[in-house]
């Protein structure tokens, strides 16, 4: 593999979800109901930690996992 962004869409397509202390990224398909019957993914990007509080749903894996990396970064 090139890079962790690389590693990380492998992993979410596997049907994995990726967690980093309060921060995780998933595929919505995979966990809900509601978003199993779609036949595009659905990412969800989430974070409670309080200094660094974020969520937000992603249609690209490529911009949620950029968004991953930039807020792990910051909880590093």
């Amino acid at each position: 593999m090139k890079n962790a962004n690389d590693y990380y869409k492998n992993v979410l397509l596997d049907g994995c979800s990726i967690e980093y202390k309060k921060l995780s990224i998933c595929d919505l398909r995979d966990y809900y109901d509601f978003y199993s019957r779609r036949k595009t993914p659905i990412y969800q990007v989430h974070c409670h930690d309080s200094k660094h509080r974020f969520s937000k749903i992603y249609d690209n894996v490529g911009d949620a996992i950029n968004r991953f990396v930039e807020l792990k970064k910051k909880l590093s």
